[in-house]
């Protein structure tokens, strides 16, 4: 599976399931790294598109991480514009698919999620095709928000 993810203890509890280097028709799991600029938020919303149009064309799976403050809009401008970006990725890709049983979906996290509980759930989503386009919510920072 090719999981493109920033650096770090997600990027660490997420390697057994792939990486950089694995195989997109296994799925994708891609969490965008954090943007300070108009230019790095184009670059990470390009690298989704490309390496999300390969996983859709070959009928693979598709997980976007991205923390709850970003979806939420309580994060920058920029991060929050990736987030939602990649929440309406997510719903068009689900939609589209349908035909051909395609699959894509999103997971938002608390900042401080343990990442073995974001494991446990891109492997839960995976394996059951659950939550097709929807924002499957872990901790407690969405509660009381309506979610995009």
């Amino acid at each position: 599976m090719k999981v493109r993810v920033p650096y770090g203890p997600l990027a660490q509890g997420l390697a057994p399931l792939g990486g950089a280097d694995g195989d997109i028709s296994d799925g994708l799991v891609f969490a965008p790294a954090p943007v300070n600029s108009w230019d790095e938020a184009e670059s990470e919303l390009v690298d989704v598109f490309e390496l999300s149009k390969q996983a859709i064309l070959a009928h693979a799976p598709v997980v976007y991480l991205v923390e709850t403050a970003a979806v939420l809009g309580r994060a920058s401008v920029l991060n929050s514009s990736v987030a939602t970006g990649l929440v309406g990725a997510a719903r068009i890709f689900a939609f589209e698919g349908k035909r051909t049983d395609d699959y894509a979906t999103v997971i938002s996290y608390d900042a401080g999620q343990p990442a073995s509980t974001i494991v446990e759930a891109v492997q839960f989503v995976m394996s059951t095709r659950s939550a097709l386009g929807q924002v499957v919510s872990l901790g407690t920072e969405h509660v009381g928000a309506m979610l995009p």
